[in-house]
């Protein structure tokens, strides 16, 4: 292990992003097994507040800002209360990143191009966690010349539908399968429930309002209790998700879909769409499957759902159970942990390898 560091590229968002999370739990690992690792971001005082990281943070004016339309970027007059707001909160300015030519840049899947092309001569590593994000800066890499993918000396890919994806577009062996860490202890099975319906809106907005909406006009949904995630820190939401009974899944196009796994994880009953990435998980053994944009039967789902926890609960609290427990088993914390130090160890040493053989060249 050198003394490299990797520079983990950071969008400066307004709101709270799954991915982002992971990132800092990877870093968050990577950093405990002794590498040098650290957020990367565009501005001085901007610091991603929805996941911790206890170690230091640089910025580089050299970082693209508005990389994506659909990411609300922190500029302007956010940047100035955002100084403010870490400052009261202790945090200390982001220091200015000196790259060294050992350094690694890892980059998100969305944005990798623009990432990359900001810093031609440094290694990059690029977490695929969504395959339409990792799609579209892929066209745009294709439109002639060299191809940034190209420069890429790993893939770290966190389901199979990304595996898949990366092995379409790079050989098989620059692509590492990783296993998200999504069971933990905040997330264990809850066998009493209210009955309360939680559901997220960053998806599919209008199909939300139509299956909200057609079931609290149902007389008998009346009484049941509907909880909108949003705007929540991990705690809020996960407090939420071992209080309610049934969890609407709105997902679409993921790489994996991690909300519907959290639900199912602290005993949800999960109804709704497995957004492709969500097939690794989320079938009839583990929920209820909705057929993609079938707003009518989703509803009607649902108030099955209700109607018949409030009949005979045996059938759903075993499904539920059995659902708890394979994600639990699958997607264990501490193995995924160990599986990303591996990836890892293997990736240091193939710099390290290749420091070597450069001296020896010179050399000769």
């Amino acid at each position: 292990m050198t003394d490299r560091t990797y520079y983990f590229a950071i969008v400066e968002t307004l709101e709270v992003y799954g991915g982002l999370n992971i990132l800092f739990d990877f870093m968050s690992v990577l950093q405990a097994g002794g590498y040098r690792v650290a957020p990367l971001y565009r501005s001085r005082y901007y610091r991603y507040p929805f996941a911790p990281f206890d170690g230091p943070a640089f910025y580089s004016p050299d970082l693209p800002g508005r990389v994506e339309p659909w990411y609300r970027y922190r500029g302007g007059i956010a940047q100035k209360r955002a100084r403010v707001r870490n400052m009261a909160r202790g945090f200390k300015p982001n220091a200015l990143a000196k790259i060294r030519q050992s350094d690694v840049l890892v980059v998100p899947d969305f944005a990798y191009d623009r990432y990359a092309a900001a810093f031609p001569d440094m290694e990059i590593v690029v977490m695929v966690q969504n395959v339409v994000g990792f799609l579209r800066p892929w066209l745009r890499d294709n439109q002639g010349g060299d191809r940034i993918l190209d420069r890429a000396r790993l893939l770290v890919c966190i389901s199979q539908v990304c595996v898949d994806v990366a092995q379409t577009l790079v050989p098989a062996e620059r692509c590492a399968a990783l296993h998200l860490p999504v069971a933990s202890p905040e997330l264990t099975y809850t066998p009493e429930k209210k009955m309360q319906i939680a559901y997220m809106t960053r998806r599919r907005s209008q199909e939300v309002d139509f299956v909200t909406t057609m079931l609290r006009a149902m007389p008998e949904m009346r009484d049941v209790e509907f909880v909108k995630i949003e705007n929540m820190s991990l705690n809020e939401v996960h407090l939420v998700m071992r209080d309610a009974l049934v969890y609407l899944s709105f997902s679409e196009r993921e790489g994996f879909g991690l909300p519907p796994a959290e639900a199912m994880l602290a005993g949800c009953i999960v109804v709704g769409y497995t957004g492709v990435g969500g097939n690794e998980y989320f079938d009839e053994t583990t929920g209820i499957v909705i057929e993609d944009g079938d707003v009518v039967s989703f509803a009607r789902a649902v108030a099955a759902v209700v109607k018949e926890y409030r009949v005979d609960p045996t059938r759903l609290d075993r499904m539920r159970r059995a659902a708890s427990r394979s994600l639990a088993q699958r997607y264990d914390r501490d193995a995924s942990h160990r599986q990303l130090l591996d990836i890892w160890h293997k990736l240091d040493a193939s710099l390290d390898a290749d420091r070597i053989d450069e001296r020896v060249a010179i050399s000769a």
